[in-house]
């Protein structure tokens, strides 16, 4: 056979077994799988460690609201209420219809240390008696109170009593204010008004803070003298004493305290005639009626008075209910 012709012969069959994949030898297929899957070898080769695994946002995001935020927060119409006492006793006060009430009105006049005489009481004596009035349960009222509840009917507490004092001396503001606001009462004070703003007497000012305290203002009268024999005039000791006081104080004045408790009917008579409501004098009785309105009974409190004598001046002097 020619020569030309056995080479093409033998390159031909070459060619022939490449194609049909019959060449032999491990080398030759490992070549073959490295020349056509250069990049699959490169991703089996690299090392785990430097994967960086995905991470579902799921589980990554950031929640809108804090759940907790609830539990911790606190409500801004909740705050937390300062801490209040709880009163010991809170009287109560029902209607009352008119007619008779029984309420001791008792009458002072100094309340100092100083000389002992009738109408000078020690601050020591008073306390002890303002603190049996609260342990029996008495509550305090004015004057105008005990009279609205007589006349026409109003509220009244179970145990009322009226504290009252004639005069107007310094100590009513200085001794007495502060010990009746100690235990919750208040008071009705009869002025002289001539000695008001005077040296040494109670001042103005001083009443006005009481009144802003509850306490009820009444006359004693322009000069204090016994009224058939002043030199003033009736209209001045009545009507004039009262015009003072409203203007000083602004407040009304409606209950007037006769001099020494000295009052004939004609001299009752002229209270209601100038304004009054109603007048206090002197007396032993507790029980009141619309018969009394221009001569309450008040019992004075003198100086010598023990609590024994103290506590049988009044209806209820145990704390025992009435």
């Amino acid at each position: 056979m020619h020569k030309k012709t056995l080479k093409l012969i033998l390159a031909v069959s070459l060619i022939i077994m490449l194609i049909s994949g019959c060449v032999g030898g491990s080398g030759q297929r490992v070549a073959r799988l490295v020349l056509y899957t250069p990049t699959l070898v490169s991703v089996a080769a690299a090392p785990l460690a430097t994967q960086t695994p995905l991470k579902p946002s799921v589980f990554t995001s950031t929640p809108m609201i804090n759940p907790t935020a609830v539990v911790t927060s606190t409500p801004e119409n909740s705050p937390t209420p300062d801490f209040t006492p709880t009163p010991e006793f809170t009287p109560t006060w029902s209607f009352h219809p008119a007619g008779s009430v029984i309420a001791p009105i008792l009458l002072y006049h100094r309340v100092s240390d100083g000389t002992a005489s009738r109408y000078r009481l020690s601050p020591a004596v008073f306390r002890q008696q303002m603190a049996k009035l609260a342990e029996w349960g008495y509550t305090s009222i004015t004057i105008s109170q005990l009279v609205d509840a007589v006349a026409t009917g109003s509220k009244l507490p179970a145990k009322p009593v009226v504290i009252s004092f004639d005069d107007g001396y310094r100590d009513l503001y200085e001794v007495v204010f502060p010990i009746m606001q100690e235990y919750g009462f208040v008071g009705t004070a009869y002025i002289i008004v001539r000695t008001l703003d005077t040296q040494g007497e109670i001042q103005s000012d001083e009443l006005k803070e009481m009144t802003a305290a509850g306490w009820e203002i009444g006359s004693h009268s322009y000069s204090h003298n016994i009224l058939e024999k002043s030199t003033l005039g009736f209209q001045k000791e009545f009507e004039g004493s009262k015009q003072v006081l409203e203007e000083k104080l602004g407040v009304k004045v409606r209950t007037f305290s006769y001099p020494y408790g000295d009052a004939a009917y004609s001299i009752r008579r002229l209270a209601a005639k100038y304004g009054y409501d109603a007048a206090v004098g002197l007396g032993t009785f507790y029980e009141h009626t619309s018969a009394d309105l221009y001569y309450l009974s008040r019992i004075e409190i003198q100086s010598d008075y023990d609590l024994g004598k103290f506590a049988s001046l009044l209806p209820w002097s145990s704390s025992v209910g009435p």
